[in-house]
């Protein structure tokens, strides 16, 4: 059976996607600094801030959840103690603050 189409142009071919470093993701703090990929983060990306420790991760085809349950489990924490900038693209290299 053929599906109709709402276009008369050919089809395209190709593969979106097709490992986690077809899709790269890089943070923007709120100060606009760019998290990039394999750079280090240091005290001087990280917001002033005594009463809290600010990291960037940097994950690949890891889901938020996933690598903070790690993280928790490592340091014996709950993972509730952490909180992040809203959840990232799993099948991806990405940072995340």
């Amino acid at each position: 059976m053929e599906l109709a189409f709402l276009s008369k142009s050919e089809k395209l071919n190709g593969t979106l996607k097709s490992t986690p470093e077809s899709f790269i993701v890089e943070e923007i703090s709120s100060d606009g600094k760019i998290i990039e990929i394999n750079k280090p983060f240091t005290q001087a990306d990280s917001p002033p801030s005594q009463k809290y420790l600010h990291i960037a991760l940097q994950k690949r085809n890891y889901s938020t959840d996933r690598a903070l349950k790690m993280l928790a489990g490592r340091l014996h924490i709950g993972k509730k103690r952490f909180s992040f900038t809203g959840t990232k693209d799993k099948v991806a290299l990405a940072t995340q603050l």
